[in-house]
């Protein structure tokens, strides 16, 4: 057993390993891997070891990413690429140790579950801020930047993070939970601080250009529009022009938004696609017909942790598609990816994992949640976010962190 005094350090280093770890996240790929090093051997010293690891088998929604974490283990049996089997268990290992590493620690997580996402919102403004200062001088001439806005990360997973800071935000503001820090700032000001901040974060996310974080801000405004006109009692009028406000910042940003226009003359185009067009939309819808095909071939067992790739790369040299086989592109739907890779019993799986968040907010209204899962379940259809490392550390992050603490009876299990 650990002394009192050598428990209180391990516990109050790892909680600043953690905070240092949310803070990075945004920023250096490369810090994450020590940092979580540097956990597991704190964690390890922290006694109870054998409890803290039997912490995450006694949960039931703890122990899924572990299991689908083992699922991929299993598909290194038969999979033909092993180098590439290797590496990608090596980038889902998050998926693993983050479950062990927040469910053996909930106690301390528990206590300081807030610290730790405003710490998340907090370095997303530095690196919102500082993408914003660098991109002023095209604000003026386009409104579509994408990658012109990337400093830090791609801006999928840019608008992603940035989505759940106003997601983290909202949260707060609809719980009253508005701290005043130091008696300096007052829980009014601070209120209008936050909703400012949720402002210039709706205005990163527009300027990312992502149709996944742009789709997910819609969706997001719509939860968050539903929970504040159940919870307040205001008259039907305004409930009206609620409405309308919002319907109007749709078409906006659909008309605005190139990728939007693009996406939405290819759905009313009748002619056939053009396999030989460098036009990623209808590429990416080859792509995804072709995955599906290849499921329906592998159905139950996928084709192996390493192989997807390369059996895509093998359909696209057979039906043609130069673009997509040039791009070595993967079927931009974790779903998907998943279920070739390992059959359908991990893509229900991975169902599963996204839609118990959800399931849990709605049961107990808890609209942090209800957002986290909707992110997920958004960017899944339209990245494989497991592919990267930012898609994973963010998942298996903060899926451990709400899933494993207690924080208010709304987030009880």
């Amino acid at each position: 057993m650990v002394n009192q005094k050598i428990a209180a350090f391990l516990s109050k280093t790892q909680y600043c390993i953690l905070l240092l770890l949310l803070f990075l996240m945004p920023f250096s790929r490369q810090a994450i891997p020590p940092l979580i090093i540097a956990w597991i051997i704190v964690w390890s010293f922290n006694g109870n070891l054998r409890e803290n690891i039997l912490a995450v088998f006694k949960s039931k929604i703890g122990i899924l990413p572990v299991l689908f974490y083992f699922l991929h283990v299993i598909g290194m049996f038969y999979t033909s690429n092993q180098p590439e089997g290797r590496f990608d268990l090596e980038v889902k290992l998050s998926l693993f140790l983050f479950p062990l590493l927040m469910f053996g620690s909930a106690s301390f997580i528990k206590e300081k579950l807030h610290s730790f996402l405003w710490c998340f919102v907090i370095s997303n403004f530095v690196s919102s801020l500082i993408s914003f200062v660098v991109v002023i001088p095209k604000i003026s001439s386009q409104y579509y930047l994408y990658n012109d806005f990337t400093m830090f990360l791609h801006p999928t997973y840019g608008a992603m993070y940035v989505l759940f800071s106003i997601s983290i935000l909202v949260y707060f503001l609809f719980e009253n939970k508005i701290p005043a820090w130091k008696n300096n700032i007052s829980a009014s000001l601070m209120k209008w601080l936050m909703l400012s901040l949720i402002a210039f974060f709706s205005v990163i996310v527009f300027l990312y250009s992502s149709r996944a974080g742009l789709i997910t801000g819609i969706a997001i405004l719509f939860v968050s529009a539903a929970f504040f006109l159940y919870r307040k009692k205001i008259n039907l009028f305004i409930k009206i022009l609620t409405i309308i406000g919002i319907l109007s910042i749709i078409v906006f940003i659909v008309n605005q938004n190139r990728r939007f226009v693009i996406f939405s003359k290819f759905l009313q185009s009748n002619s056939e696609v053009n396999y030989q067009v460098n036009e990623n939309v209808s590429v990416r819808y080859m792509v995804v017909v072709e995955t599906i095909n290849l499921i329906q071939e592998n159905f139950w067992t996928g084709v192996g942790t390493g192989d997807v790739k390369d059996v895509l790369v093998e359909r696209y040299k057979l039906k043609g598609f130069k673009e997509a086989e040039k791009q070595n592109m993967n079927p931009h739907n974790q779903f998907l990816e998943t279920t070739l890779g390992l059959g359908i019993i991990s893509g229900l799986l991975l169902l599963v994992l996204t839609m118990m968040p959800l399931a849990a907010g709605i049961k107990h209204g808890n609209i942090l949640l209800i957002f986290f899962s909707i992110i997920i379940i958004v960017n899944f259809t339209f990245e494989c976010m497991f592919d990267t490392q930012a898609g994973v550390i963010f998942f298996a992050i903060f899926y451990s962190l709400l899933s494993s603490v207690k924080a208010t009876p709304k987030i009880n299990y």
